[in-house]
């Protein structure tokens, strides 16, 4: 079974058992620790790109991807997304509806970096707290509420 060394199911657990705040805020403060363990992590870019490219072969290799860092950070948006709407924080949409949405600029970035990392630099940090408050604010005004 292929296991990555950096960050566990274990450490993403407690990481967001101790988010506190707003939905909004627990949902941000998320996203910016997946991202720093995924797409600013350079052995986690490394297994996704091992994953792209020998998925197929390895499907045991997704599946780590996948149980490690993929499915803890969607089942934690998930519950969040659940407390703010039923809350009223937010209102269900499609953007709030798909924890896919909310997480999609971390993987965007990884990709980026594995394929443009030398010619064309990117602010991953940046772009996903943009993302995230593109997202954000769309959820919280609908609801009566201003980001």
């Amino acid at each position: 079974m292929f296991r990555h060394a950096s960050t566990s199911s274990a450490d993403m657990s407690t990481a967001i058992g101790s988010l506190r705040g707003s939905c909004a805020d627990r949902i941000r403060d998320l996203l910016l620790i997946a991202y720093e363990n995924t797409a600013n992590n350079r052995k986690t870019r490394e297994l996704l790109r091992l994953s792209i490219a020998e998925g197929t072969r390895f499907p045991e290799m997704v599946d780590c991807l996948h149980e490690q860092f993929i499915a803890p950070t969607l089942a934690a948006l998930t519950a969040l997304v659940e407390q703010g709407v039923t809350s009223g924080e937010f209102i269900l949409d499609a953007a709030v509806d798909m924890p896919d949405v909310l997480a999609s600029s971390i993987f965007q970035v990884a990709l980026w970096r594995l394929m443009f990392a030398d010619q064309k630099p990117i602010d991953g940090r940046a772009l996903t707290e943009a993302h995230i408050d593109l997202v954000m604010k769309g959820a919280l005004q609908h609801s009566g509420r201003a980001a």
